[in-house]
């Protein structure tokens, strides 16, 4: 935008040159240059841009608006000269006056503006002007008085209106102000300036008479504020300059060049005449607005100062040079309500009986309020004083000065005095005394504790017997001495360190702080041993209440630090042992907002856990299980909180942060810690071991998993089979509807033999016989639900047990599923097997067994091979067995299928481990 307007004003400044001449007669672009650059100038950078910019806008647009290349190029010199020069000399004088950069608030401002413009002018005409002389054979000493000129009153003009109207701080009303408060006025008064320029400088007639207008300038000027008076500037330059252009006004006698410059003189004049008295009258309102505020400054604190001698405790009264009271303060009323006014320092005998505290007669000239009155200053005296309402007399504490001579006040000459009431004080100085000697009889019967007392030099004034027994001194050889000679000096500098003061000034240091509370410190003994003591430091204070030193009782504490030495030793070993352990430790809070938080953990938690040490400490101890076990580990936890239990052990799943279950056996100990005579010194906590059982857990599932799960197929086997079996039998479920016995099925089972099986393993090997297998027990697979279990019994038998309460048709819908799993071939090694199966069905009652139950379904088994085989047959439900030769019935029938030699399927198939179906 500012190079725009820049470009816009070269443009119409070279508008304005003369025929034949190389010189434009207004130069408005010296004021955008100059704001430009102003704008610019806080930083190098971009300083040096904008002239750069500047420079080649002047160059270019002067070369095409007819001066060529080479004067294009001087022109552009000479603006970049004339912008920096100008803003040079402007910031640098408002530097120096500590003004405010590119502001116009006050005459310091404008003359740095005009100070600026001129030398910016000046700086220019070295260039341009002596580019026209050599180039076009211009004049050179017209040519640069007319580029002075010209340029100055532009930079100067047309600056000084945007520096007003950009400033929002200086002038706080600005224009708005005065057209809110007095539109009327103002429009009128503009009005008035337009028509008075108007007849001077519209009418043809060349008239002397361009001073008459000026007092409308002046008279806007102190009429409205700066920014109205820097505004109107610029219709006003316009109408003169355009007017004497066309040869109107005053200003239309001579040729067209020197109209022109006399009209921006006139414009430049009219300007600084304007803006000085603007300025001026803003200074003088700036003054008057400070002295008022000074006079209220001062108004206050006169108030102040008469509310404090009117409240102040002290009896104060002013006396003049004739010893008359002139002024008492309430305090000094009350204190001598029998005083009359007026009454002069001769009088004094008859209102009051003045003598030293312990009775003796006070010389008369010797009175405080006389000395002073001498020019003498008078502190802390005490007398006692006896009027007509206190016969015994008071003690009181008297201080006089002089006052200062002055010419206006009645007290010019006279002194102030003022009086404290100290009976009470002395009364209790008294009493300390009696305590002095009581503290004195205490120091000598305190034979445990060193009692030390010091001055605030910290010279040793007090020195006990307790203090001789422990540190080989005697009273008399240390009494005078450095308190710092029974400490150890390097504590004492590092104490002195602590409390930025010196190793001498600790002592003295702490005392003035007032903190009695006790600490560790080192005496050394006279025979230069070191002693370890709790000591306490406590300020003393003389009659008065001042601090006059320092007292310090110790305490011989060599056991208690031999005690903490051993258990910081037990400590260091416990933390030894604690990080390096090959067991995740964890140490958990019991007490108040640290129960249940882990306090502290080593590296294997970390590598148990899967979390920093950082993520562990704070934590709930129960979030690092697992999220099923958390509430019977709060439970388990309970009893630890309540102090029911001390140790504990069991094993617990942990949630890893990867997301797997580890599993770890933890031992818990509420460990109280004590000192060396059992007494608990710190808070118990929970110390919980755990040890990472995750891989013996997982060694004995699997081999679990092996024993009771086929190898070939991963089903479960006959082992897993009984077992789920009994188990459904167990548990007795109550069926839909009941048998014609009255007894409820708990259980179902197909007992399966595949039909055909034997071919394949003759005609294509057992390895294609695993095959078929591991695809019939897929497809089994997909045909029961998963609360069922279908297991291999080995060969080619399978087996489903169908828990809860089934009925007949349900058990023979599942085996006819079996059965069509197996309607398409089986298709192993390449080749395809058309196979079949033969399912014996059985239900099971609770009481019964599930040998019984298996031998039923393998007899209904081999009843469908019989009855053609790939079909389902149903075994009838048995009567509730008695004791004797029905079990070994039962037994006989569950091994009837081997001995009447059915095949057994591939000899290489062994138990596996396999997931289990349930």
């Amino acid at each position: 935008m500012l190079a725009l307007t820049y470009a816009l004003a070269v443009v119409a400044g070279r508008a304005t040159r003369l025929p034949g001449s190389g010189l434009a007669l207004v130069w408005p672009a010296a004021a955008v240059g100059f704001v430009w650059l102003a704008w610019a100038w806080s930083r190098r950078v971009d300083r040096a841009v904008a002239v750069v910019t500047l420079a080649v806008i002047a160059g270019a647009t002067n070369a095409l608006t007819g001066t060529g290349g080479a004067l294009g190029t001087a022109f552009a010199a000479a603006n970049a000269a004339q912008a920096v020069v100008a803003c040079a000399v402007t910031r640098g004088l408002q530097r120096r006056h500590g003004r405010e950069a590119w502001r116009l608030r006050d005459l310091a401002d404008l003359a740095a503006l005009v100070a600026g413009a001129v030398a910016g002018s000046v700086a220019a005409a070295g260039i341009g002007p002596v580019a026209l002389h050599l180039l076009r054979d211009e004049p050179l000493l017209p040519a640069a008085g007319a580029w002075v000129l010209r340029n100055a009153a532009s930079t100067f003009v047309l600056t000084a209106v945007l520096l007003r109207v950009a400033d929002r701080a200086g002038d706080r009303s600005r224009l708005a102000g005065p057209l809110r408060a007095r539109p009327a006025e103002l429009l009128a008064a503009c009005g008035v300036v337009v028509v008075g320029y108007g007849v001077v400088f519209a009418q043809p007639v060349q008239l002397p008479v361009a001073f008459l207008v000026l007092p409308l300038s002046m008279w806007l000027a102190l009429r409205f504020d700066t920014t109205v008076a820097a505004l109107h500037l610029v219709p006003v330059g316009v109408l003169v300059v355009v007017a004497t252009t066309a040869g109107l006004g005053p200003f239309a006698v001579h040729g067209p060049a020197a109209r022109v410059l006399l009209a921006q003189a006139f414009v430049a004049v009219g300007a600084l005449v304007t803006l000085v008295l603007a300025l001026q009258r803003d200074e003088r309102h700036a003054a008057t607005e400070h002295l008022v505020a000074s006079e209220r400054r001062a108004d206050r604190h006169a108030a102040l100062m008469e509310t404090v001698f009117a409240t102040t405790a002290d009896a104060l009264s002013v006396y003049d040079e004739r010893g008359v009271a002139v002024l008492r303060n309430p305090a000094a009323q009350e204190m001598f309500p029998d005083l009359p006014d007026g009454v002069d320092r001769e009088g004094w005998g008859s209102y009051f009986g003045l003598s030293h505290v312990d009775g003796a007669p006070v010389d008369p000239e010797e009175l405080p309020v006389v000395r002073a009155l001498r020019g003498q200053v008078v502190d802390d005296v005490d007398l006692l004083v006896r009027t007509p309402g206190e016969p015994d007399g008071r003690v009181l504490n008297l201080r006089a000065h002089p006052m200062p001579g002055s010419s206006r006040a009645g007290w010019s000459g006279g002194a102030v005095l003022a009086a404290r009431d100290v009976t009470a004080v002395r009364r209790a100085t008294e009493q300390i005394t009696h305590a002095r000697d009581r503290y004195a009889a205490l120091l000598a019967a305190a034979t445990e504790q060193a009692i030390v007392a010091c001055d605030t030099d910290g010279a040793i004034t007090v020195f006990n017997a307790g203090a001789e027994r422990m540190l080989g001194y005697r009273a008399e050889e240390v009494v005078g001495r450095p308190i710092a000679l029974l400490h150890d000096p390097r504590e004492l500098v590092e104490r002195g360190t602590e409390l930025d003061v010196p190793a001498t000034a600790v002592v003295a240091t702490m005392a003035a702080r007032r903190d009695s509370t006790a600490r560790r410190w080192t005496y050394r003994r006279r025979d230069g041993a070191t002693l370890p003591v709790s000591l306490t430091i406590s300020p003393t204070s003389d009659e008065y209440g001042d601090r006059d030193g320092a007292i310090c009782v110790a305490s011989d504490i060599t056991s208690q630090v031999a005690t903490e030495a051993r258990l910081h030793d037990s400590e260091r070993l416990f933390r030894l042992a604690f990080d390096e352990a090959p067991i995740a430790m964890m140490i958990v809070g019991l007490q108040g907002e640290d129960a249940g938080l882990v306090l502290r953990t080593n590296a294997t938690t970390s590598v148990f856990t899967g979390l920093t040490e950082a993520e562990l400490r704070r934590r709930d101890v129960h979030s690092l299980t697992h999220p099923d076990d958390r509430d019977a580990c709060r439970a388990s936890f309970r009893p630890f909180l309540d102090g029911a239990c001390a140790e504990t052990r069991e094993e617990k799943r942990y949630l890893h942060a990867d997301g797997t279950v580890r599993r770890g056996m933890m031992t818990a100990t509420v460990v109280a810690p004590a000192d060396g005579g059992g007494t608990t010194i710190a808070e118990p906590y929970l110390l919980c071991l755990v040890e990472d059982v995750t891989a013996r857990r997982q060694a004995e599932e699997a081999l679990r998993h092996q024993a009771l799960h086929d190898a070939l197929t991963g089903l479960p086997n006959r082992t897993l089979l009984v077992e789920r079996l009994a188990a459904a039998l167990a548990d007795g479920g109550a069926a839909d509807g009941r048998e014609a016995d009255g007894r409820a099925p708990a259980a179902g089972l197909l007992f399966c033999d595949l039909d055909g099986f034997k071919s394949v393993n003759d005609s294509a090997g057992h390895a294609a016989g695993d095959g078929v297998l591991r695809e019939v027990a897929s497809r089994f697979a997909a045909c029961v639900g998963p609360a069922v279990t279908l297991a291999r019994l080995g060969g080619d038998e399978f087996a489903v047990v169908l828990p809860g309460a089934v009925d007949e048709s349900a058990l023979r819908r599942a085996a006819e599923r079996l059965v069509a799993a197996l309607c398409t071939p089986v298709r192993a090694d390449g080749a395809e097997h058309v196979l079949g199966v033969s399912v014996g069905t059985a239900l099971g009652l609770p009481d019964e067994s599930a040998d019984a139950v298996i031998a039923r379904a393998d007899a209904a088994m081999y009843a469908a091979k019989r009855a053609g085989k790939n079909r389902v047959h149903a075994a009838g439900l048995l009567p509730r067995p008695r004791p004797g030769p029905d079990a070994e019935r039962l037994a006989g029938v569950a091994s009837r299928g081997a001995a009447e030699g059915r095949p057994t399927g591939s000899s290489r198939h062994l138990p596996a481990r396999s997931s289990m179906r349930a």
